[in-house]
Parts: structure tokens; sequence; C-alpha cells
């Protein structure tokens, strides 16, 4: 079903946001005076999403129309090395109207893990499976002060964590 698979695209453009958190302490990561970098895996298997369609509501058959103000929010496993490292929860405010492949929207995501949450935003202006550029912006737990950026492309994030 294409528009199924348009907006399980979605939850790269938020898990993004989050992921580079997993780097901190991780042994794939590599280490450098300037941070830490690492590539991580968004996994679609078990992905979760939903939309709130606030007035005007879509009324077209096909892609829905998402118009100024509607929420979506999904969930989605983490992977790094094949194997689970968290949960990426997301929820997103539609901010320019459009399709679930072409809108604006400012999205806030937690990266739950088993040592502690970490918190990410990013502003997407075309809809999911676009490269996007997130800001992580703290945690709890072990990633406490936690900042930098995370990259998000076709379901592959790199992660730059300052030091």
């Amino acid at each position: 079903m294409k528009t199924r698979s348009k907006l399980l695209a979605l939850p790269a453009v938020a898990a993004a946001v989050v992921a580079a958190t997993v780097a901190v302490g991780g042994a794939s990561a590599a280490q450098d005076p300037a941070g830490t970098t690492l590539t991580f895996q968004e996994s679609d298997k078990g992905a979760r999403f939903s939309i709130a369609d606030v007035p005007p509501k879509s009324r077209g058959k096909g892609e829905p129309a998402l118009s100024l103000g509607d929420n979506f929010t999904f969930s989605n496993p983490l992977l790094r090395d094949g194997q689970r490292a968290g949960t990426a929860y997301n929820h997103c405010v539609v901010t320019q109207p459009g399709t679930i492949s072409r809108h604006g929207a400012l999205c806030q995501a937690v990266l739950a893990l088993p040592d502690g949450n970490l918190f990410a935003q990013a502003a997407t202006t075309r809809g999911g499976g676009e490269r996007v550029v997130a800001a992580v912006t703290g945690g709890t737990g072990a990633y406490a002060g936690a900042h930098g950026t995370a990259t998000s492309e076709s379901g592959t994030t790199t992660v730059e964590l300052l030091p």
C-alpha cells in the first residue's frame, strides 16, 4: 500500500533527531577530540503511526492532505549493529500544509534507551524520506547534557555528538 509506505517513512525524520544519542558510550562509535560519530539504522519493522486530522479535515481519496495544526505521532525501533538499541517516540505538528510526501512540520523526539532518554528537535520541509538535520537538545540518565546533530537520509542516520 503506497500511502502506508509513505507514512512509515516519516519515522526516519524524527528518529534521526534522537538517534545521535545512542553513540554516547557506544562500542562502535569513533572517538576523537572533536566528538563522537555513529552510523545508526532505523527499523520500519514494528513501527507505529497515527495522524490527528484537525479541521479542515482531509476528504480526498488516496494520499491524505495535511492542514496547518494536524499532528502525527509515531514510534519505531532503533537498531545498532543489527541489535535493538531502543525506541524512538516522535510527535510532529504540521506548519506548512501539503500531503504526506510534501509538507512542513516541527518534530520533537524522545529516544528511550535502557540507561536514559535523549531529546531532539527538527524542522522538516518536505515530508518523509528527505535528508533531515536535527539538533540533539539534551537527555536524562547516562545522556544528561548530550548535544550535537543527527543527519538522517534513506533510513541511515549519521550522528555527531559534541564533546
